[in-house]
């Protein structure tokens, strides 16, 4: 629900700062080439199959190996129910979103390659003379969360059954973290332009050439940004699977000392 709210204030600013309608540019072409790219749902049953696989083959070995009366049958069986599901659940996870990065970069490429057109068109079409660096990255914020993240999380909610939300967040996390090295270039160097100047068929160019070079830079550099939403995504979750192996541990050494 934040989210949304978020993205209509985004959506509602570029609209009344730049007079710009970004709903004009979501369509159901943009839904299908990010459909094309997303293959997520070819892995993400398999993901969390052989975690469950073998924490059932670990359950099944501790019931043949130690002699358990049948208290301690029913007790093993319904605290290593509960560990099977978390342990399959936080190490499916993790396998999934290092799978995931494949698809990250095939929509990060083609993302880089549709903002590019994107500000292309806007510099053709839009009066630049009021257009600061800030106004710029509204702009470019507006795209990648009001239009670019609606689509894919449309294409992600038709694909998976399961953990929507979470899959549509690691995207979203990818955009921030390439809409952060957007600002981070602005700072240094390449968003700066003279205000004052009227808006000009040259100056429309160099405005337009310069953000272009930036995303292209970043496209060539997507292995850092795909690494850094991963690093996001999965540091929660690393740390469940590593509290998942102490409590497996400990239940293992409990079994063995009774």
């Amino acid at each position: 629900m934040k989210k949304n709210i978020r993205i209509e204030q985004i959506v509602n600013n570029v609209k009344s700062k730049l007079n710009i309608d970004l709903e004009n540019y979501r369509n159901d072409d943009l839904v299908e080439r990010f459909t094309s790219l997303i293959a997520i749902h070819s892995y993400f049953l398999s993901s969390f199959l052989y975690p469950l696989i073998l924490s059932i083959f670990l359950l099944l070995v501790v019931f043949f190996v130690f002699h358990l009366s049948v208290g301690m049958v029913l007790f093993v069986g319904s605290i290593g129910t509960i560990w099977l599901l978390f342990f399959t659940l936080t190490s499916g996870l993790l396998i999934f979103t290092n799978r995931v990065k494949s698809d990250l970069s095939l929509v990060l490429d083609s993302v880089c390659k549709i903002l590019s057109t994107f500000i292309q068109d806007v510099c053709e079409k839009v009066e630049l003379k009021d257009f600061t660096s800030e106004k710029m990255l509204l702009l470019v914020e507006g795209f990648l969360f009001g239009v670019i993240s609606p689509s894919i999380a449309e294409v992600v909610r038709k694909k998976i059954p399961f953990f929507k939300n979470f899959i549509a967040d690691t995207f979203d996390k990818m955009l921030l973290s390439l809409f952060t090295l957007m600002k981070l270039s602005g700072n240094n160097q390449f968003l700066y332009f003279d205000d004052s100047v009227t808006a000009t068929a040259e100056r429309t160019k160099k405005i337009s050439a310069s953000y272009i070079g930036e995303i292209r830079k970043i496209s060539e550099n997507a292995s850092t940004i795909i690494n850094k939403s991963m690093k996001m995504i999965q540091s929660p979750i690393r740390i469940a699977f590593a509290v998942e192996l102490v409590l497996g541990l400990i239940l293992f050494f409990m079994i063995k000392l009774i």
